[in-house]
């Protein structure tokens, strides 16, 4: 008996904390067969669909390879509202093709703490991309 009182607690516990398991604001990235993006969408406050929201609205417009660039809380990607940030760098690969990437930041302080967590998640996904290459802020708004 004491085993399933337990499995229902997890279960309890889970179930509560399923609300804030999803992003609250996420972004996807249209890319091309080189793996360089093309065009980012941000979608916030769908409950666990935010992302697959934005990854929608990027294949309504055509985009075949359309990825979501997830971010977890470090990045700010659980806030369901504040400031955010989304940062492209370019930087030309090992076969000299040149390539862009997104980052996604949310913060519910400033602007400056999302772009630091924008560049968080930029590196997160663009593994090759390194500071000195540079970056520079897309777009922000307030969510």
């Amino acid at each position: 008996m004491l085993k399933y009182k337990s499995l229902l607690v997890l279960w309890g516990m889970l179930l509560w904390t399923g609300f804030t398991l999803h992003a609250q604001i996420g972004i996807a990235v249209a890319k091309d067969d080189n793996g360089s993006s093309l065009k980012w969408q941000i979608a916030w406050n769908n409950g666990y669909k935010t992302e697959a929201t934005a990854k929608q609205k990027l294949k309504d417009k055509g985009f075949k390879k359309v990825y979501t660039l997830t971010g977890g809380e470090s990045r700010g990607h659980k806030l369901t509202s504040g400031y955010w940030v989304v940062v492209e760098a370019h930087r030309t690969n090992y076969k000299g093709i040149a390539i862009t990437s997104f980052g996604l930041g949310a913060s519910k302080n400033s602007y400056t703490e999302a772009e630091k967590r924008a560049v968080s998640n930029l590196s997160q996904y663009d593994w090759s991309w390194k500071k000195s290459d540079s970056f520079s802020v897309s777009k922000k708004g307030i969510f």
